[in-house]
Order: structure tokens, then C-alpha cells, then sequence
């Protein structure tokens, strides 16, 4: 059965944290959390792994559901934060990016890794290109 892993990262935590302080903000991650939680299927699974960043389990989900999921949360997301974050969302689906399910973490991980690169060391290249696994 093919699974499905997307990593959620809100980025520009610190900064809003120093504008809007502590509570705003972690009333603002809340808020992300249950706008996600109503998108979901019964068998999914949300969990907050570090204070800016959720991991979703999507068991059963094609590549393109899981690709169109992580864009859905995206859009979610831009409705309930602020100008000053950015959520970034990378997916990984086994078997299609890795050899066994210990890898997916990893695959997801790799990939908001080079997001967040995109994001902060933007090259001519860069400006117009799409990280090397999307289609």
C-alpha cells in the first residue's frame, strides 16, 4: 500500500515571534493546526515535531493526491498566518521516492531542505526553476 509523509514548515517563526511576540504566535501555529485537522481523512495523521513544523502521515494517497494535498495546505496556511511566515510544505510517497518506508522521512526532509534553499538563496537559475522532483 503506498504511504505518504508531508512536512509542513512555517517559516519566518523567529522573526514574527520578535514582531508579534511569543502568544500571538503560537496562537497563529494553533490555528494553522486545526485549519490542516479539517482537511483530513479519518486514517490521516497530523503531529507538531518542533515548534514551526507539523508532519502529516497520508496512508493510501496516489502521488498526485498527496502532490495536490501539500499544495491545499499551502493555500490553508496563507489564509491563517501572517505576512511575516510562509509555510512551506514537501511530500515524499513510498515507493515512489524511496526503496523502503524508512526512507520517507528522509525524502520529505531532503526536500523542504532545498525549498527553504530556493527560498533564501535565490540564483538566476533558482528564480525560475522547480526543485528537481517536481514534474
Amino acid at each position: 500500500m503506498p504511504a505518504a509523509v508531508i512536512i509542513c514548515a512555517v517559516d519566518g517563526l523567529p522573526r514574527a515571534q520578535a514582531n508579534l511576540g511569543n502568544t500571538e504566535c503560537e496562537n497563529m501555529v494553533r490555528g494553522l493546526a486545526l485549519a490542516m485537522r479539517e482537511s483530513f481523512r479519518e486514517d490521516d495523521f497530523l503531529g507538531r515535531v518542533a515548534p514551526g513544523e507539523f508532519l502529516l502521515v497520508l496512508p493510501g494517497l496516489s502521488p498526485f493526491a498527496v502532490r495536490a494535498k501539500a499544495a491545499k495546505l499551502m493555500q490553508i496556511a496563507g489564509g491563517v498566518g501572517r505576512n511575516s511566515v510562509q509555510v512551506l510544505a514537501a511530500e515524499a510517497v513510498f515507493p515512489e521516492d524511496c526503496d523502503d518506508a524508512a526512507e520517507l522521512l528522509a525524502a520529505a526532509d531532503r526536500r523542504i531542505f532545498e525549498l527553504r534553499n530556493l527560498r533564501y538563496k535565490p540564483s538566476p537559475e533558482a528564480a525560475v526553476a522547480q526543485p528537481a522532483w517536481v514534474q
